[in-house]
């Protein structure tokens, strides 16, 4: 079993466009909050936040606090007479079609308090979806659900590889640049970014597990996620914190589990022409190899054949129409722990 922590402004969290990061000046209590002091907030009713996952656990952690609403209340004095009661500041989290409805008030602000958890879950793909449910809308007063971050029980293999973000291909290449003050991070941060819309980067490896690094920003913008040729999200990876004013590096941008063990091709494509920064990729894979290829009992050297391995990427490169994948013939390949490198000769 192993964690992955989001912090809220992680990109793999997808809010609803209600939910927004609190500012750093626009509440006293916010250094309360972990990594930093960031959270995610909305007082709007049904506003959402979801996380859709492959793993066997979700932690939810936020706030209670006086503007979370209480247990009960009564609108007024008639209700009172009358004996109708409200929930009010009510959250409910929905995972698989399952609600859970919680309370977030306290008169003491209590902080780091889990909202929601479940464990042992079938180690598979699951959805959570948080929203602010309180069940009388017309209460005169507005009240707050947030995330300050999540904890996911994943699966993953022993053994993991840092692919730095050099290590990636990217398109068109002049668009990218190293220089971090497109992001406005200091300048022992090490990335990638760029401002164009359409710009892509293509990260090959050999694994059964990855997680994307990046950057988020006041002014970052929105990308898509391509795995092995097929779409991961109908909605955008969102690296804006926009009033919120954070930036903060080292950030989820995305995450697969339960992949098959072998060669893939995971792609990111901008949607806009605001910055996209990419830091690194942790590939997770239980397989063994130095100087050779080994994939589920292929154990072939490049003088012993062509492993199925290479095979299966080159397929997965026709995939995305890489120019001249029909064409190629493999050069030379070597594989250390988890990363897959190949060279190939392009042949018109």
């Amino acid at each position: 079993m192993a964690q992955l922590r989001l912090d809220d402004p992680s990109p793999f969290i997808h809010y609803d466009e209600t939910f927004r990061m609190a500012t750093p000046y626009g509440d006293g209590a916010i250094s309360f909050y972990s990594d930093g002091g960031t959270y995610h907030g909305t007082n709007t009713v049904n506003s959402a936040a979801t996380i859709t996952f492959n793993g066997t656990g979700i932690t939810l952690y936020g706030a209670k606090r006086y503007n979370h609403g209480t247990v009960t209340f009564h609108d007024t004095a008639a209700s009172v007479l009358s004996g109708e009661l409200y929930l009010a500041g009510a959250y409910t989290v929905n995972l698989d079609g399952e609600d859970t409805v919680g309370q977030g008030h306290s008169g003491e602000p209590i902080f780091g308090f889990v909202m929601y958890n479940r464990q042992n879950l079938n180690n598979g793909p699951h959805t959570l979806k948080l929203s602010n449910t309180p069940t009388n809308a017309t209460a005169k007063k507005s009240y707050w659900v947030d995330i300050d971050y999540v904890i996911l029980t994943t699966e993953v293999a022993d053994k993991s590889v840092n692919i730095d973000h050099s290590k990636f291909r990217y398109d068109p290449q002049d668009a990218w640049t190293t220089n971090n003050q497109v992001v406005g991070v200091p300048n022992d941060v090490s990335l990638h970014a760029v401002q164009k819309k359409d710009a892509s980067a293509t990260i090959f490896f050999t694994g059964s597990a990855i997680d994307l690094y990046g950057v988020v920003c006041p002014t970052c913008g929105s990308f898509s996620v391509n795995l092995d040729g097929m779409p991961q999200s109908s909605k955008p990876f969102k690296t804006a914190t926009g009033a919120g004013e954070w930036t903060k590096t080292s950030q989820v941008f995305f995450s697969a589990r339960n992949l098959d063990d072998s060669p893939h091709v995971l792609r990111i494509t901008t949607l806009d022409d605001q910055p996209v920064a990419l830091q690194e990729a942790v590939v997770f894979s239980a397989l063994n190899g130095s100087g050779s290829l080994l994939v589920e009992g292929d154990d072939k050297t490049q003088q012993g054949g062509l492993p199925s391995s290479v095979i299966i990427l080159i397929k997965r490169l026709r995939v995305f129409g890489w120019p001249g994948a029909d064409a190629a013939t493999v050069q030379s390949y070597s594989f250390d722990v988890v990363v897959l490198r190949i060279v190939f000769d392009i042949r018109d």
